[in-house]
Order: structure tokens, then C-alpha cells, then sequence
């Protein structure tokens, strides 16, 4: 377990990066992580499992670490 906590604290740091780099999308990753967990919960997943998709919550956005910032619109 304290390897899945660590790998948290890991995921968390580049999802930092991300949201200092995207300014209008700060915190929006913890939220959905908090979503998803609440969602855990409801179905009733055991903690393990939870875990899980709260990590995987906080990198649904991870893919926008290789946009760059100037993205030119296609007419």
C-alpha cells in the first residue's frame, strides 16, 4: 500500500505541472478525482479499488501535457 501512496504523491506532482501550465484548469484534476471517489463509495468498492480510480481520475487530463500552448485552429 505504501508504494501505491507513493506513486500518488508522484501522479500528483505531474498533474502540478500540468495545472501550473494550464492556469484555467487548476484544481479541475482533484475535483474529478473527488467525484470519482464519492462515486466509489456509492457503489460501495473496496478501498483498494478506489485507490485506483482515484489515480486514474487525476490523469484524465495527463494527454495535455504534450500540447503545446499556441495550438494554430484548422479553418
Amino acid at each position: 500500500m505504501q508504494a501505491l501512496s507513493q506513486f500518488h504523491d508522484f501522479i500528483l506532482c505531474i498533474i502540478s505541472t500540468l495545472e501550473a501550465r494550464v492556469s484555467h484548469t487548476s484544481h479541475h484534476s482533484s475535483r474529478v478525482a473527488e467525484m470519482t471517489e464519492k462515486i466509489c463509495d456509492l457503489l460501495g468498492l473496496p478501498e483498494d479499488e478506489k485507490e485506483i480510480y482515484h489515480i486514474a481520475a487525476h490523469l484524465h487530463d495527463i494527454g495535455k501535457i504534450g500540447i503545446r500552448d499556441a495550438v494554430p485552429l484548422i479553418q
